[in-house]
């Protein structure tokens, strides 16, 4: 048995223990490391697969497990009937099934020699690259200091040393070295996830509330319920007909023994900290460790794709992307077997079509796209096979997605009927309309308050790192031998810039699944050519200038076509992360930097903004105290913001039993009437079809109702 089976085997011990003795810290530790890595590590090695190199069995390892969890999840779900289980998803039958597949994968894959073995080996380790490691772990730690704290200080430290380890990986081997590259991109992928994510102790963001509110569902009850025929459209709905946000929090909760709220914290940044690893993977096999490494950087760097507020609430968008990423890491792949892929490919991609629906039908077009590409002529050149996509492979996936909407729900189907109906439909109505099209696109990804000398800066640098994307695609169009990129993923870069024009060019398909969500989506497979572009723009004009002014030749250095990209990306990112606006005092644009500065603001807006996203301690306790002391049928009156935000998460109320609160509204007797930190404390009532209200209007719907209960920022009413 070699070592890493042995460490599998006391791995597996030490969780058993630690769970079924419930030991605090150490249940949590080796019970997430357990869930998160041995039975995905355990098949790759049944796979045999002696070409992938260390960072590769990582992330196909973790894309395995958590696969795994979730079919496990619902095979037992849908068996527990037949096993009189009324929780099938509780921890004795979760942990038993887990046990049983890691004993099954072990003796598939024990070996008495295996060759991974020394892949994990860490051999002579000298005493500078224990100093470098220790380096890039100070990131993580003084990110997840300073957001605990909320000291904007040690925040800023932290970014500034982000923007410095980044450089220093383009000028100085010695600083950072080649090795030491996917180490890097993990200690600045957590350190940026974690100085949002952790700014506040409760659940930050719009679409997480209901995510969450779906996983307590499921949870509560230890039994995932399909929702099945949906006559009229709903998001919860919706949301439930995927796995990664019901039965894989709930395995998880249910083993580490901890809060969902926590894990929703902690388990889904992890899982979106690992998607630039298999990035820099796909780009090292294109380009070169630094190009690969700038690229990566480039992902992280944007607040709307990575580190923001938006993704960071978009749980199924996290889960479904990973597999995503690791789809395509497979396709471009070259160097293992075609069968082991075909196997893996099938695995991640049934595993994002349960993680969610849009995305499931954005992987399915990416498949259909690339499997005719390849076998057509593009721009006259020759044809560009690629072996993994088959007929039968794709007819396959297209059956599993469609069955599984269709028979589980067949609410996001209907969705994305309707949206078809709608473009065709409003097509010639919105053809010129900005609203339609450009204005949602371009407005997403613009930074606030351009009027200002440094948003303007901000702006023009953005713009600057689109040009260069938009002249790296054109040059792997038109010289596909230019950057020596595999044929693969040169049709994966032109299938995803053909659909980010769709965005601009097609009237309300940008606005269907929100323009920053696409973006996030797409700007993967373009990262690369934020630096390609830059450097074939540089070589360029180094040619023309050895050809008409010799004299100057020597002022363009060998790698200034790479500095020249890494000072943009790196000065943009200090303006995309908020550094910037916050040293000058200028508008507060971070959550984490200028949390206190936004509620401290002259502007309204700003500080209405600061609280449309972020709960504070009296939102939450009332909002708990309520769900302890409602009548199990009585309705909630309340504005936009509390119905699908905290009263969803943090009172587990279901849609239909929350209304909307006007100066119209007339409070129904046995009702309560629900007031939050912005109508309390900043005056306004939020709607859907009023905009903002004063308080002081709703005072004649409030004034037959008695407060029984408030706490300084969040009253409660009842009308007798």
């Amino acid at each position: 048995m070699d070592n890493s089976l042995k460490l599998v085997v006391l791995l597996y011990i030490l969780t058993c223990v630690s769970v079924g003795l419930d030991i605090t810290v150490l249940r949590q530790v080796f019970g997430f490391i357990y869930l998160s890595f041995v039975l995905g590590y355990l098949f790759i090695k049944v796979l045999r697969l002696d070409e992938a190199d260390r960072l590769e069995i990582v992330v196909f390892s973790v894309g395995s497990s958590i696969a795994f969890l979730m079919f496990l999840g619902l095979f037992l779900n849908d068996i527990s009937t037949a096993l009189n289980l009324s929780k099938p998803l509780s921890t004795i039958p979760i942990m038993i099934t887990i046990s049983g597949l890691t004993l099954i994968l072990f003796l598939l894959s024990y070996r008495e020699k295996d060759k991974e073995a020394k892949r994990f080996s860490l051999g002579n380790v000298s005493a500078t690259t224990i100093l470098q490691i220790c380096f890039l772990s100070v990131l993580p730690v003084l990110s997840i200091f300073g957001a605990l704290c909320n000291n904007t200080l040690v925040l800023l430290v932290m970014i500034l040393g982000v923007a410095v380890l980044c450089a220093a990986s383009m000028f100085s081997d010695r600083l950072i070295p080649r090795k030491i590259f996917p180490l890097a991109i993990v200690s600045v992928s957590i350190a940026l996830l974690f100085h949002t994510s952790l700014t506040s102790k409760y659940l930050i963001g719009g679409d997480i509330h209901a995510e969450f509110y779906v996983f307590k569902l499921t949870e509560i009850e230890g039994y995932w319920r399909s929702p099945g025929l949906i006559i009229v459209y709903s998001i919860i709905d919706s949301l439930n007909s995927i796995l990664s946000i019901t039965i894989l929090p709930t395995i998880y909760t249910s083993i580490l023994g901890i809060d969902g709220e926590i894990l929703f914290k902690l388990f889904y940044p992890f899982a979106l900290s690992l998607i630039p690893l298999a990035l820099y993977k796909m780009y090292e096999q294109q380009t070169n460790k630094k190009v690969a490494l700038l690229s990566a950087f480039f992902f992280m760097s944007t607040p709307v794709v990575f580190y923001g507020i938006e993704p960071l609430a978009l749980a199924r968008q996290i889960t479904g992307q990973f597999f995503f990423i690791l789809s395509m890491l497979l396709i471009t792949e070259r160097k293992l077997a075609l069968a082991k892929k075909r196997v893996l490919l099938v695995i991640f991609a049934a595993a994002l079509i349960v993680s969610h629906y849009s995305l499931a039908f954005i992987f399915i077009f990416y498949m259909i796209i690339l499997f005719f590409l390849s076998r057509k002529r593009i721009l006259s050149y020759r044809k560009i096979s690629i072996p993994i996509l088959t007929s039968s492979l794709i007819l396959l996936l297209i059956a599993l997605t469609f069955s599984w909407y269709i028979y589980v729900s067949d609410s996001p189907l209907n969705q994305l009927l309707n949206l078809g109906q709608r473009i065709i439909s409003w097509f010639g109505t919105d053809m010129f309309s900005t609203e339609a099209r450009f204005q949602p696109a371009l407005g997403s990804l613009s930074p606030t308050a351009t009027t200002s000398l440094i948003g303007m800066v901000h702006k023009a640098l953005i713009y600057l790192e689109s040009f260069f994307i938009g002249i790296g695609i054109l040059v792997l169009t038109i010289k596909p031998k230019e950057f020596g990129v595999h044929p693969e993923f040169r049709l994966l870069a032109i299938t995803t810039m053909f659909l980010f024009l769709l965005c601009f060019g097609i009237p309300n398909f940008a606005t269907a699944l929100n323009f920053t969500r696409f973006y996030a989506i797409l700007i993967p497979f373009l990262a690369p050519f934020s630096v390609l572009g830059c450097l074939f723009l540089i070589g360029l004009t180094r040619k023309h200038v050895s050809l008409h002014l010799p004299k100057t030749r020597a002022l363009l250095v060998k790698d200034f076509g790479l500095y020249l990209a890494t000072f943009v990306i790196v000065t943009t990112f200090l303006f995309q992360v908020g550094f910037v606006n916050n040293i000058t005092g200028g508008y507060p644009y971070s959550y984490a930097l200028d949390f206190d500065r936004k509620e401290k603001s002259n502007d309204l807006s700003i500080r209405i903004a600061a609280h449309t996203m972020y709960l504070v301690d009296q939102e939450v306790f009332s909002a708990k105290w309520l769900q302890k002391n409602l009548n199990p049928t009585s309705k909630v009156y309340a504005d936009w913001f509390s119905r699908y935000h905290v009263l969803r998460s943090y009172a587990n109320l279901p849609d239909d039993r929350k209304l909307p609160i006007t100066n119209g509204t007339i409070v129904e007797s046995g009702a309560y009437v629900y007031l939050k930190y912005v109508n309390v404390r900043i005056g306004v009532i939020s709607t859907v079809s009023f905009g903002f209200l004063n308080t002081s209007d709703i005072s004649p719907v409030i004034e037959n109702c008695n407060k029984i209960y408030s706490n300084g920022c969040s009253d409660i009413f009842h009308k007798p």
